[in-house]
């Protein structure tokens, strides 16, 4: 196994017991696990390569897809440039006061509610794939 992939798997196991992490969390965002992902992916493994099946949440699995990239750190990294990048739209909206939403119907406040929320949603992911990741 190459080295950089072996200090993957240290790094990885230290992590979870360094922060005491729930085994339910996604490793790359820390959101709810929903799937595993397959590091190599399953398209780019050959018998010869150790895998590992890492705890992934379906979005970051999603973006990775058939990514092939070999170490966790490389998949982290991959991640940490696509997320901005997918969502450049929704993370460039303006921010509403409380006071503004008000003024507006209930329709329109619900879906700009829903935008304030995935937005969060999504600055609280690229704030762990960069400051989680790089305490390690």
């Amino acid at each position: 196994m190459a080295r950089h992939r072996v200090l993957d798997v240290q790094k990885y196991q230290a992590t979870y017991e360094k922060y005491d992490c729930d085994w339910d969390m996604c490793y790359y965002c820390g959101e709810q696990q929903e799937v595993t992902d397959h590091v190599p992916p399953l398209v780019a493994a050959t018998l010869s390569l150790d895998r590992w099946l890492i705890p992934s949440c379906k979005e970051c699995n999603l973006i990775l897809g058939t990514q092939v990239y070999y170490s966790l750190s490389e998949r982290v990294e991959y991640l940490r440039a696509r997320y901005p990048i997918r969502y450049k739209k929704l993370l460039n909206t303006p921010d509403w006061e409380p006071e503004e939403l008000e003024e507006m119907g209930y329709n329109l406040r619900v879906s700009i509610d829903h935008h304030i929320s995935k937005k969060k949603s999504i600055l609280r992911k690229i704030e762990w794939l960069t400051n989680f990741h790089n305490l390690l």
